[in-house]
């Protein structure tokens, strides 16, 4: 491993030296043919935009150095002056420091690589401590102890709330937690360079050069006395993985697929027994009806409310996803000869009947929207891949429509890998792609690839980049609907959609516009996350 000393002589600007160093560092790796998967460091913003512009390498953040930011703002409004108390400060804030940080590192290491888990669990956390416990985990003490008291003071006050969600939604892992999700084990590396103070306080006078170095040595050590002598390093028990209880199978979605999930209540320690599977997937016989499959596609793809029927005031909501976050959506269409020219112009015309249906009202990608506005992009893949439109080519509906319907149909083979690795490239400010928006794919194909990138070595960094649902058209083997499975974002019934054909693709969007509720067609953005 080589470590960089950056000097002024090199750049004047000190914020500038890690970026600098970071580069050179990669270009060492790479005459060494060595790629970098996953990035995290401490969320430093030259740092950030250097590996956001780099094709192959997933950007994420250091974890601890989040938490650290999150306790650090919950302290500030958690004491102060008496006078203050009340306007800038709370009592009732004083002993959640450090409950809410394992709140964090919990629902990141449970996050399942999900972005939207992690900002679920933080919106949790302020009701949780107004004792209202509905949204809390199913494995929870609160859920599961019928005569659960709340250990900590209840907030009961609402400008305190108002203080805790400030904290919370100003965060960085709230605002980005897509940054987050690969990096869950980073305070692993904390705590060794906390070590490291400790053993060797003034090494920390030295140059970036000699602590890195130092930091490496300590890594080196530490990983020999744990694989010479494991017993002689620690004298700690042995911890098991715990798992929570099976969910219920959920209904039947996709092209027949049902399944149940748990989650991980505690991680193995000291050579411990492993955790097993956290999901089980079963294909049965049963297909969901096409009316099923488009309220599927408006609560999760959409997010839009449901038409009431005269059998039920109630108005459903997919209220598990946060409102507020614009759309960076990347269209994958698959143009195989398996697809055809004629059913290949089907999928064109449906998609951007589809993209029409989103949020804001009336016209979800203009430009011009001072509020805010998605943004979309479109690649096509049969034996090649080809880059239609980037996510900054178009300036409202009408030429977004436009763009997808002059897509020419090429016909091949079935390059799926290759798409998603187009796909991962995608993500990057130079193709318009931003900051501080939901990276969503949408993916139409009518079979198993069968050229191209072996699909677990992209499906796991695409993951990271981005939420993904798939649109699968046909029938298909045992073994493709596992694939296709494989393709899509956790949960799987939310991203997850099936027809037989092409032509129940078109039914399927005249019934999606039937069932949208027109007369409360939107939920508020929350323009902060803009």
């Amino acid at each position: 491993m080589d470590c960089e000393h950056v000097t002024k002589s090199q750049d004047k600007v000190a914020l500038r030296h890690e970026r600098l160093g970071t580069q050179k560092n990669y270009e060492n790796l790479e005459n060494k043919n060595v790629s970098i998967k996953i990035h995290a460091h401490d969320r430093n913003l030259a740092v950030n935009k250097f590996v956001r512009d780099t094709q192959f390498t997933v950007n994420q953040s250091d974890l601890s150095h989040a938490v650290k930011t999150v306790k650090k703002a919950v302290t500030k409004i958690s004491k102060g002056t008496k006078r203050s108390e009340g306007i800038c400060w709370s009592e009732q804030l004083g002993d959640k420091v450090e409950p809410i940080a394992t709140h964090i590192n919990w629902a990141v290491r449970n996050c399942e690589q999900n972005s939207q888990k992690p900002k679920e669990s933080l919106d949790n956390i302020v009701k949780h401590y107004c004792n209202n416990h509905v949204n809390c985990h199913h494995s929870s003490r609160c859920k599961v102890d019928s005569n659960y008291e709340p250990s900590r003071i209840v907030i009961t006050n609402g400008k305190v709330r108002k203080m805790l969600k400030s904290a919370i939604k100003s965060s960085t892992i709230y605002k980005y937690p897509q940054d987050y999700i690969l990096a869950k084990d980073t305070f692993y590396v904390e705590s060794l360079i906390t070590f490291g103070k400790l053993r060797h306080p003034r090494r920390y006078l030295y140059t970036f050069r000699q602590i890195i170095m130092e930091c490496h040595g300590l890594i080196i050590l530490v990983s020999l006395m744990g694989i010479c002598s494991v017993d002689s390093v620690s004298a700690k028990k042995k911890v098991d993985c715990q798992m929570s209880s099976w969910s219920m199978w959920s209904q039947i979605y996709g092209f027949g697929v049902r399944s149940k999930e748990r989650t991980i209540l505690r991680c193995p320690d000291n050579g411990g027994r492993s955790c097993p599977g956290r999901e089980k997937i079963q294909y049965t016989s049963r297909k969901p009806t096409i009316q099923a499959t488009a309220n599927q596609i408006v609560r999760s793809f959409l997010q839009r409310n449901l038409k009431t029927t005269s059998l039920s005031h109630k108005r459903y909501v997919r209220r598990n996803v946060p409102v507020g976050l614009f759309r960076d959506l990347l269209i994958i269409i698959d143009s195989s000869g398996s697809v055809g020219a004629y059913n290949f112009k089907i999928a064109k015309q449906q998609v951007a009947e589809l993209l029409g249906l989103l949020c804001p009202r009336p016209d979800p990608f203009n430009v011009n929207n001072n509020n805010g506005y998605n943004r979309a992009a479109l690649i096509q893949f049969s034996s090649h891949v080809i880059e239609e439109f980037d996510f900054v080519a178009t300036k409202n509906l009408a030429e977004l429509k436009s763009s997808i319907n002059s897509v020419r149909y090429r016909g091949g083979m079935t390059c799926t890998g290759d798409a998603f690795e187009k796909a991962i490239q995608m993500f990057t400010s130079s193709k318009g792609s931003r900051q501080g928006t939901k990276h969503e794919v949408l993916i139409l194909t009518d079979g198993q690839s069968n050229c191209g990138k072996h699909l677990s070595t992209v499906l796991p960094r695409l993951h990271a980049k981005a939420t993904v649902f798939g649109l699968m058209i046909g029938g298909f083997s045992s073994r493709g609907k596992q694939e296709l499975t494989s393709y899509v974002s956790k949960p799987i019934p939310d991203h997850l959609f099936a027809v037989d054909n092409y032509q129940d693709l078109k039914q399927l969007l005249t019934l999606i516009k039937a069932k949208i509720d027109t007369s409360n067609p939107c939920a508020p953005f929350d323009l902060s996350e803009i």
